[in-house]
């Protein structure tokens, strides 16, 4: 690809599109055939393997979480799916207001009245 002051501007432009054409095909290439080799343990051109990329940084996990981790991990899924596909079927549609941040809030009825310590809110569920 040669550039000339001579250019018309859709001349221009084919060239531009040919080169970020070329660019971008090139530059997959070669980003398909480095994760290739370092996903398949190969070293690249600089020596690195996968884990010299990863190690150090966020994506390495040393510690496995413990089996009472992940059974509280799971068992807390199966209850939130559960109430949640409950929430689904059930008809009536169900509304989460928040009020005043007072305690002594009565804008809502009692029964459904929660107060959050944390964000220091009232809150009151529809039907």
């Amino acid at each position: 690809m040669k550039l000339t002051p001579n250019l018309t501007p859709d001349q221009g432009t084919s060239l531009l599109e040919a080169l970020a054409t070329s660019t971008g095909q090139s530059t997959r290439a070669a980003l398909e055939t480095w994760v290739i080799a370092t996903f398949n343990g190969q070293t690249d051109v600089n020596g690195h393997t996968l884990k010299d990329y990863l190690s150090g940084g966020s994506f390495m996990q040393n510690q496995f979480p413990s089996n009472q981790a992940i059974e509280r991990f799971f068992n807390q899924q199966l209850l939130a799916r559960s109430i949640n596909m409950g929430w689904r079927t059930s008809n009536e549609k169900v509304f989460v207001m928040a009020a005043t941040a007072s305690a002594d809030d009565s804008h809502g009825p009692n029964i459904t009245k929660y107060y959050s310590t944390q964000d220091q809110k009232v809150y009151y569920l529809y039907k």
